[in-house]
């Protein structure tokens, strides 16, 4: 999933656009050339923050239970890249 995609989507989605800090309501990939959506928490404390720097974008999961989900039929993925940016406060 890419977070700086996340406006593209939303757009062609007709969904409103993310702004900085505010929590993901719902999250859009695309996997193999299909769109699908990545579903967050009901609970609004449960949801990631979408944090932007010019065309960079990430989400920021800022309570222990914050989470993403996919949602759809199960499929195996061969490889998956997770980056996590850590840092003590």
């Amino acid at each position: 999933m890419d977070a700086a995609a996340q406006s593209n989507l939303r757009k062609k989605a007709a969904l409103p656009p993310l702004t900085p800090g505010q929590s993901a309501d719902i999250a859009l990939a695309i996997r193999g050339g299909k769109e699908m959506v990545v579903q967050t928490s009901a609970t609004v404390a449960q949801r990631p923050e979408i944090r932007t720097a010019g065309t960079t974008a990430f989400f920021r999961f800022h309570a222990k239970d914050a989470f993403l989900a996919l949602s759809g039929p199960r499929r195996l993925a061969l490889a998956a890249s997770v980056f996590v940016f850590a840092a003590p406060r």
